[in-house]
């Protein structure tokens, strides 16, 4: 299948020794991800919900993405670029269903 949304996205296949549940569940796990200067204009400008407008939400951002995000990105099995269009992001992950 061509999609070409999915040019950029990393797909693994994981070998555990013991299956995990969620994975058994769902044939693909996501991340979406974008940069950290993304994130935070995003949190600092949108309207419907005031998270992200102050120093210490945006440093806890920062130290989400520094410390979580590495452990999202190695359970994933698929990651996608959140700065694409949502109706690309969408045809992206229904690609995968």
């Amino acid at each position: 299948m061509g999609f070409p949304y999915l040019r950029g996205h990393r797909r693994r296949v994981r070998h555990r020794r013991e299956p995990d549940p969620f994975y058994t569940v769902f044939r693909h796990v996501v991340l979406l991800s974008a940069p950290l200067p993304v994130l935070l204009e995003r949190v600092q400008t949108r309207l419907n919900n005031p998270y992200g407008r102050t120093d210490e939400q945006q440093n806890e951002t920062r130290t989400y993405v520094r410390d979580v995000e590495p452990l999202l990105r190695a359970a994933a099995t698929v990651e996608l670029d959140a700065q694409m269009p949502v109706t690309a992001l969408a045809d992206a992950i229904e690609a995968l269903i």
